[in-house]
């Protein structure tokens, strides 16, 4: 699923943004990886663009310990798991529901 290097996952963009993208072309890694970037995109703006920067690193240094717009604080360590968790298990959700992978429970 996920791609082999950067070639296939370039190939595998471009067909993402022309449309012609199949299930078996889809790269859990990289729609994550996307998620987070358009997230920070919305949050620290363009300025993202200009240099060698984390996306993640950024939001977490500019917003620890401030209120978001629904007044809740947020700490590093909770900006860090929920930029992570929340994309890595929306790519995993979309594998799930297209069929893509199954999970089985280890007890």
């Amino acid at each position: 699923m996920i791609a082999a290097g950067a070639e296939e996952a370039i190939e595998r963009a471009v067909a993402e943004v022309n449309g012609t993208a199949t299930d078996a072309s889809w790269d859990p890694l990289m729609s994550a990886h996307w998620m987070i970037c358009g997230r920070a995109l919305r949050f620290c703006g363009l300025g993202l663009c200009t240099g060698d920067y984390c996306p993640v690193c950024s939001v977490m240094a500019n917003f620890d310990g401030k209120p978001d717009a629904a007044g809740r604080v947020w700490s590093a360590p909770e900006i860090e798991d929920a930029w992570i968790t929340g994309p890595a298990d929306a790519a995993l959700e979309y594998a799930i529901g297209k069929g893509l992978v199954t999970l089985q429970v280890v007890q």
